[in-house]
């Protein structure tokens, strides 16, 4: 869709303006309209927005037409403006135009209004676009000048004539000429004689308008010449242009000196590369790194030229020549020189990892003269790198100076970074021997090692073995004391042996960090008498300790002793010797006190079981004195109770014991041994019982050798409870894991103690208490008896008979007693009916027997909320269920009725039939046989019926 014109009027008459946009309407041109009426609106508009053509009146209040032209003019010339005014002279239509007007159109007549419109807005466009080409030429032409000018290249422009009209600071540089002397010179002035033929190929004088349009010059044989006569290889570009009526022509020159000269480098470089892979395909076999070292500075001059050519390694921090060169033969002199990295070329690669060249040694202030290699003119040294670490260096000399090209050096660190490949792999196969060797050693010591069945056996291997791998001499082995601040000679051989049992004090801070303050430590070349363990001992003149270390912890040290100096791999295996039995030992210690603390545990949960289960203390402490003994391991073990009322410890069980003396113990509390002991808040402890002047039953102790002792008090609530002894015939080594389970064996049996004195306490109180419920029980029977007016003794009859029954059917135990509970409170329910009811000495009405119907559920309601009579309830609440479900109050039916229900049921008609009554005389024994029989299965259950006649003659006695 085309875009509308944008049209700005100049015009006071609102009705003219909207006439002229009717007419474009009407003639179908699209317009953007706006109006304004005087000058400074004119300039607001133009400044506002851009506009495509002006119309304007001629005649304005206080503005003209020939106004609104001068503005535009000077605002934007570049916009057209046409004035559509009334009548006008034609003076001033003339002055109108040479003003700047593009027509003027009359309002009555505006027929040519929308063409000349359309006319001078394409005029104006045609105009703008001419405009921009113009400056986009100029852009062009200058920035092509600025091209030309800061072109890396020569640009050279010649006329027909070939005389040179243009030539860039390039070509300046490139010729050696200024632009001055330049001036007037012919092309073929600076063309090479040889190469003149081929700047004829693109014509000569005069000829050139017949020359092809552009032409590539990359024959090998074009050359130009410099100012200075110097003749140098180069590569063109020619092209021809046209620039008005004549023809120009352009070069564009490339100096390729450098170029060549790269290239002849490379061809150089290949052909040594060819050499060096040749070379290292042939070395990456061999294994034996001295054997390598010699094949390589043997095959160094086929890749540079050099006279000496010499491969050093890194060995302890120092460069030590493996291999030399000499014009062509082996140099036997410098091998095994031992060369610092302090100082020289050498030592400069060697701390920087940079290939360094010197190409003229006499000036070069890092080269260090070597009076061995006296004629060197030039050096060239590389770094071997592998693993990211310099490991060693090539090193190559020449007698002249300026030797050695880039070529040079590139293929010498090319074949440099071959050698680390095949030096490495023979390192790698060297470290490996010697790894293979040294697993073979530790696999050797570690299958010792687990031989051994526990930690007491680990020193005499551990020691022995190492001093066996490593040829040494001398061995021994200190262990930590930890809570006795002491480390022991454990084990020694050679000329220690004599050392074994030697203890040194840990609190000593120079034995302390001698013993364990370093993982390893090397003494050698000692001086006679300056041994580090014992004045006078003999020594070793080099002797090497490594630490024992488990979880971060010293536990002992590893001292080898031997005449010779250790080497860098014995100290490595003796490391590796010392962490292989610390963890050993540890594992075995961890292991002997995990089968040890399971033990304690096992022990414990015995203990516990018995307490739990046993009602018999003697033999739960019996238990605990056997435990004691063999978990801790001591001689004998005895337990004494506390007696309040006489203020004595009494002895009450022990075991390990020779003598009987111990068994008729008794000591008052507070005096002797045992009775000051107990009164302790703490464990008491006698290292040897020798030493006391005097206690009690010291004969008995000294006729069973005891030594140590440890008494511990029996409390619980800080109530105390007895006394727990321990006695052995040798000193006592007790830790805090030995101490904590004594402690815990203590606690044990304190608990048992008063396990046991609370049990008989419950027991005595509880049949306190059931004496007192069942007189309770036996006193409401007979009061309910009393009130019921029954034949006296009912209760008590209906009761032994029924636990009689009850006991014949498989009741047994705490069953049986509720069932004698609910025996005798069979009527509790009838407390809760009326007297007038239950005294009645005629029939009952119906009502009154749906009241007197009510005395189960009254029982039931009086005992449930009694937990402790509550499983006595079947008989009072269920007494009056029949087996065929007439019976009351919930009318069970068959064995849904309780057993001991159905029991009593029939017991209570046969005393009630047996019985005088004040309404009717007793029955006969036939008779009430009879009854029962025909209401067996209605009334009653079948089978109580049975075994009750059954054993009814029996019945009789009770």
């Amino acid at each position: 869709m085309t875009e509308p014109i944008r049209i700005l009027m100049v015009e006071d008459s609102e009705e003219d303006a909207e006439l002229l946009q009717l007419h474009f309407k009407k003639h179908g041109l699209q317009a953007h309209t706006s109006r304004v009426q005087t000058g400074d609106e004119l300039k607001n508009a133009l400044q506002r927005e851009d506009w495509d053509i002006v119309l304007a009146d001629y005649r304005l209040p206080s503005f003209t037409g020939l106004d609104a032209i001068r503005v535009l003019r000077a605002e934007r010339p570049d916009i057209p403006i046409i004035l559509v005014s009334g009548t006008i002279g034609e003076d001033v239509a003339v002055e109108a135009m040479k003003t700047g007007a593009h027509d003027y159109i009359l309002k009555h007549s505006l027929t040519r209004l929308v063409p000349s419109i359309e006319h001078a807005v394409q005029d104006a466009r045609n105009r703008r676009e001419k405009e921009a080409a113009r400056k986009s030429l100029l852009e062009s032409q200058s920035q092509l000048a600025a091209i030309i000018e800061s072109a890396m290249d020569a640009v050279i422009a010649v006329d027909q004539d070939d005389t040179i009209v243009i030539f860039n600071p390039a070509a300046e540089k490139m010729f050696g000429y200024t632009a001055d002397e330049i001036s007037g010179l012919k092309l073929s002035q600076l063309i090479a004689p040889t190469s003149l033929p081929i700047h004829q190929q693109f014509g000569t004088e005069g000829t050139r308008s017949a020359a092809p349009p552009s032409m590539r010059i990359d024959n090998p044989n074009a050359h130009c010449i410099r100012k200075n006569g110097e003749i140098f290889p180069i590569e063109a570009s020619l092209a021809q242009y046209q620039f008005g009526d004549k023809t120009y022509f352009a070069a564009i020159v490339r100096d390729i000196t450098e170029r060549l000269k790269t290239e002849e480098e490379n061809r150089k470089l290949t052909a040594r590369l060819r050499v060096i892979a040749h070379i290292t395909s042939q070395l990456s076999s061999v294994l034996d790194i001295k054997k390598l070292a010699g094949q390589i500075v043997q095959a160094i001059p086929e890749i540079i030229p050099c006279y000496n050519a010499s491969l050093m390694m890194i060995v302890d921090g120092e460069l030590e020549v493996l291999a030399a060169n000499t014009d062509g033969r082996e140099n036997p002199a410098l091998v095994g020189i031992r060369i610092t990295t302090e100082r020289g070329i050498l030592g400069l690669v060697a701390r920087t990892g940079q290939l360094y060249v010197a190409n003229d040694v006499s000036q070069d202030p890092h080269y260090w003269y070597y009076e061995g290699l006296p004629h060197t003119g030039s050096e060239l040294t590389v770094p071997i790198i592998f693993e990211h670490r310099v490991r060693g260096i090539l090193d190559v000399e020449s007698r002249e100076k300026n030797a050695f090209s880039q070529s040079d050096q590139e293929a010498m660190s090319i074949f440099a970074d071959q050698l680390a490949v095949a030096l490495q792999n023979a390192s790698l196969f060297e470290e490996k021997t010697r790894r293979a060797a040294e697993l073979e050693r530790i696999a050797q010591f570690s299958t010792a090692l687990r031989a051994a069945d526990n930690r007491q056996e680990i020193p005499p291997i551990l020691v022995e073995q190492t001093v066996h791998q490593l040829e040494a001499s001398d061995g021994l082995m200190i262990k930590v004391e930890p809570s006795l601040d002491l480390a022991e000679v454990e084990w020694a051989v050679g000329r220690w042996q004599s050392l074994i049992g030697l203890r040194t004090n840990l609190t000593d801070a120079k034995s302390s960090e001698l013993l364990f303050d370093h993982p390893l430590r090397v003494f050698n070349s000692i001086k006679r008498g300056s041994h580090l363990l014992v004045k006078g001992e003999k020594p070793a003149k080099s002797i090497a300790c490594a630490a024992l270390l488990a979880e971060g912890k010293a536990i002992g040290s590893l001292w080898i002793g031997q005449e010779a100096e250790f080497s860098e791999q014995q100290c490595k295996t003796l490391s590796a010797f010392a962490e292989i039995g610390a963890i050993a030992m540890h594992r075995t210690s961890l292991n002997e006190q995990t089968q040890r603390r399971l033990a304690h545990i096992s022990a414990l949960q015995q203990i516990d079981q018995s307490i739990s289960n046993s009602k018999d203390l003697e033999k739960t402490l019996q238990l605990i004195c056997q435990q004691t003994r063999d978990q801790l391991l001591v001689d004998a073990v005895d337990i004494l109770l506390y007696n309040p009322a006489t203020h004595q410890l009494e002895f009450k069980t022990g075991i390990g014991f020779s003598t009987s003396g111990v068994y008729s113990h008794r000591q008052e509390l507070g005096r002797g041994l045992s009775g000051k002991a107990a009164m302790s808040d703490e464990v008491t402890f006698i290292a040897d019982l020798r030493s006391l002047s005097s206690y009690g039953r010291a004969e008995m102790f000294r006729e069973e050798h005891f030594v140590s002792y440890f008494g511990v008090p029996l409390k619980t609530n800080n109530e105390l409870k007895g006394l727990l002894e321990i006695f052995h015939r040798s000193p006592i080594n007790s830790d805090s894991e030995w101490m904590y389970f004594l402690e815990g064996l203590a606690g044990q049996a304190a608990i048992a103690i008063d396990n046991a004195e609370m049990f008989d306490t419950l027991i005595r109180k509880n049949a306190e208490l059931m004496q007192a419920y069942d007189a309770t029980i036996v006193g409401w029977s007979r009061a309910l008896e009393l009130r019921d007016r029954e034949t006296e003794g009912h209760s008590q009859r209906v009761t032994n008979l029924t636990v009689y029954m009850a006991r014949q059917m498989g009741i047994q135990g705490e069953a049986l007693v509720h069932v004698r509970r609910g025996a005798l409170l069979h009527d509790i329910g009838k407390m809760g009916i009326p007297d007038s009811i239950l005294n009645k000495p005629g029939p009952l009405t119906d009502e009154e027997w749906a009241i007197m119907r009510e005395h189960p559920v009254l029982a039931y309601s009086m005992i449930y909320p009694i937990e402790f009579l509550r499983p006595a309830l079947d008989i009072p609440y269920c007494h009056h269920e029949k087996w065929d479900g007439t019976g009351y109050p919930r009318k069970l039916k068959g064995k849904a009725i309780p057993l001991a229900a159905r029991i009593f049921a029939i017991i209570d008609v046969w005393d009630a039939l047996s019985s005088e009554r004040p309404y009717r005389p007793a029955w006969d024994r036939q008779r009430i046989w009879d009854y029962l029989k025909e209401q067996s299965g209605k009334h009653f259950d079948p089978e109580v019926v049975d075994l009750f006649l059954k054993i009814l003659p029996e019945l009789q006695d009770i």
